[in-house]
């Protein structure tokens, strides 16, 4: 039996020609799989700290017209007006929020992710006039901060991805995993 040899090269010891070529192949080894938990973990750490019970992030990127994120959830009132300072103000609906009165959600309403595909849905069972505006008035600024933290946890997603591939990123990757190639920039397989 005859075995050929083949001369193998670490990435560095490329032709630039060939370096190009592996770069733009691998561009997306950092993105396979769910490279984006820790991003979401600490943002559903962040949202439940201003108020939203059991958030859920959902997302869809890059560079594509109609990307983006959104969450839903369910609004502490009570955490919510705390966190917001306006305990005192909305003291009336902080009350009916703990009497089971009031309740307000964040649902996503269609088959796209972006800052204003959640719409912020509420219930009120009181006759309360004084509740009534005040959550009013919490909702309106629950639908301008979800809007203003979709697009800031949507930043923090695209930035962290073009990250894990540029070249710089996909090059470290293959470096410290010791990837090996034929000449012409083809991985070599064991």
């Amino acid at each position: 039996m005859i075995r050929k040899r083949y001369a193998l090269y670490t990435f560095d010891e490329l032709a630039p020609a060939a370096r190009e070529k592996v770069l733009e192949r691998e561009r997306h080894i950092n993105v396979e799989g769910e490279w984006y938990d820790h991003v979401l973990d600490e943002w559903k750490g962040r949202l439940e700290g201003l108020g939203y019970e059991e958030p859920r992030i959902f997302f869809s990127g890059f560079g594509s017209q109609g990307d983006g994120a959104c969450f839903e959830a369910r609004v502490n009132l009570e955490a919510w007006l705390k966190q917001h300072g306006l305990g005192r103000k909305c003291g009336r609906l902080g009350r009916a929020f703990r009497d089971g009165e009031v309740e307000i959600r964040l649902r996503h309403s269609g088959h796209y992710y972006h800052p204003y595909s959640t719409d912020v849905e509420d219930h009120y069972s009181g006759p309360d006039d004084e509740v009534a505006r005040e959550l009013e008035e919490a909702k309106a600024l629950i639908e301008s901060e979800k809007v203003e933290l979709s697009r800031d946890i949507y930043r923090e997603l695209e930035d962290d991805y073009f990250a894990l591939t540029s070249d710089e990123a996909v090059t470290e990757t293959l470096r410290i995993n010791d990837y090996l190639f034929h000449g012409d920039g083809c991985l070599a397989h064991a």
